[in-house]
């Protein structure tokens, strides 16, 4: 377009030795025009130069936090990961005695421990790992480690019940 520019999407281009650097923040091709002058002969040249950048393949660890508990909230998120990298989240669920996977419907950075997200009866004793996968300029993914087995839900017993001592005469 004829326009000189500096810094665009994470490339720049040095006045004072003409590198382009920088690390690109988005997948898209990039024309450049190049002069080139030789100053004996007056003469210049002009090529356009062409830079496909596709996207960035995601990179860091994908770690699950939180308490494996039913009932608990378990957070996906990536360690060591590229700045402003954006991504989405796969859950799986693997029964107790299960040799495979299963993928969940739940697609959020989070995960409650429950029958419902789970789809099974007999979460507890299951182990649970996310897939984290870039989007967006990002591409490729990550897959957690299994967490340890899920823990039964804790429950409360009432130490001192009331007792209601009235008889029972048939309609209430």
């Amino acid at each position: 377009d004829g326009e000189t520019i500096t810094e665009y999407n994470g490339l720049a281009i040095d006045s004072a030795n003409h590198k382009i650097t920088g690390t690109p923040t988005a997948a898209r091709t990039y024309v450049f025009t190049v002069q080139a002058a030789d100053d004996i002969s007056d003469k210049t040249k002009t090529a356009n130069m062409t830079i496909v950048i596709d996207c960035m393949n995601i990179t860091g660890t994908a770690t699950i936090s939180g308490t494996m508990k039913y009932g608990e909230t378990l957070t996906a998120s990536v360690e060591n990961g590229i700045a402003n990298a954006t991504y989405s989240y796969k859950w799986q669920f693997k029964a107790s005695g299960a040799s495979e996977f299963a993928d969940l419907a739940i697609t959020t950075q989070t995960l409650e421990i429950t029958s419902a997200n789970l789809n099974a009866d007999a979460e507890v004793g299951g182990a649970i790992r996310v897939v984290v996968l870039g989007t967006g300029n990002f591409a490729d993914d990550l897959t957690s480690a299994e967490t340890a087995s899920i823990t039964a839900k804790e429950v409360s017993w009432q130490t001192n019940p009331t007792v209601n001592n009235k008889p029972y005469d048939g309609n209430t």
